[in-house]
């Protein structure tokens, strides 16, 4: 295929490939709530992102690093933001607790969670305790991160940067982009 000829399989491309065309730049790629973001907006944000994921957490090409989002904006800006980087989000179900989602975390390999705010009941509680201590000691030291209205706020502050096209190297069609969990 072309693209994998070129070294421009990462989705990432797509929506770059848009934010920087004078004719989509402006349309609609997101609307959410009534809220339009324009490719142009999305992939400033992923830039945030991919920033703050890198500078924050230290994210790295084809790393694996778990969100167990509700559907929302936050969600598809860390996405881009790992696509950016050349890793891979791992998407939990929001309806996972306990075992279910501990299982989930741990085959995923990630490191590093990331947990909507409106999903952290699954933290809560003693049966939450739980789920947290076997999430951070399941077969790695993980670092669990609540992500709410006040850190979103902080990444749409955080300078963006582009990075190399070396992050997004080497990819080639069977490769994995994403690993999503339904059950």
């Amino acid at each position: 295929m072309l693209l994998e000829r070129r070294e421009r399989l990462s989705p990432f491309y797509c929506i770059e490939n848009h934010a920087l065309s004078p004719a989509d730049r402006d349309r609609p790629y997101l609307i959410y709530q009534g809220r339009e973001y324009s490719y142009k907006e999305t992939y400033e944000l992923a830039l945030k992102y991919a920033a703050w994921l890198r500078e924050r957490f230290n994210v790295q090409k084809n790393e694996i690093i778990a969100l167990d989002f509700m559907n929302k904006p936050a969600m598809v800006w860390i996405v881009l933001g790992l696509w950016a980087l050349g890793a891979k989000p791992a998407l939990i179900n929001y309806n996972l607790d306990g075992d279910r989602l501990v299982h989930c975390v741990k085959i995923s390999t990630a490191r590093l969670l990331f947990i909507d705010v409106e999903v952290k009941k699954v933290l809560e509680g003693a049966e939450g305790e739980e789920t947290r201590r076997k999430l951070e000691t399941a077969g790695t030291n993980r670092e669990i991160v609540i992500f709410d209205e006040a850190t979103e706020r902080v990444v749409e502050t955080w300078r963006g940067f582009r990075p190399g096209d070396e992050e997004r190297n080497g990819f080639k069609l069977p490769d994995m982009a994403m690993l999503i969990y339904t059950r």
